[in-house]
């Protein structure tokens, strides 16, 4: 450890810089379509409630797009973050391996829902493909 707190840190080479610079540009046209898409299913809810008023017909549609508007502003929010933590791996000097940390530690975030998501969906089509296949057995005639 230096004599001012920090670790060494490895700092990249210039084509490794502009690796990381490739990444953080994608990740963050990434977050700005999710950020706008989140933002249009909001419009989109907002004219539904303001078209049909508080109906209780839209109760559970409007729950559904409530939700998908948070998980793509979410998205975008995190990506955004973890674009800027790229950027200032490429930008500044002597913290290097903090910053990418940081960075990943950004992107973890949102590809740990989306691996929830997929677990439960996996879940789900097991739990209908077993369903399914006891009514079948069921049904079948003896």
């Amino acid at each position: 450890m230096s004599s001012d707190g920090n670790r060494g840190q490895y700092e990249f080479s210039e084509e490794q810089g502009r690796i990381i610079a490739d990444l953080s540009n994608g990740v963050r046209l990434v977050g700005i379509l999710l950020f706008l898409f989140g933002a249009f299913y909001l419009v989109g809810l907002i004219a539904t409630v303001v078209k049909g008023g508080w109906d209780a017909r839209f109760l559970w549609p409007g729950m559904f797009i409530a939700i998908s508007a948070l998980i793509y502003l979410s998205f975008g929010w995190w990506f955004q973050k973890s674009s800027a933590a790229f950027d200032d791996v490429v930008t500044t000097q002597g913290r290097d391996i903090d910053n990418l940390m940081a960075a990943l530690n950004e992107l973890r975030k949102p590809f740990s829902v989306v691996r929830t998501l997929i677990m439960l969906y996996a879940v789900l089509i097991l739990v209908s493909l077993v369903a399914m296949l006891i009514e079948a057995f069921a049904r079948r005639p003896a």
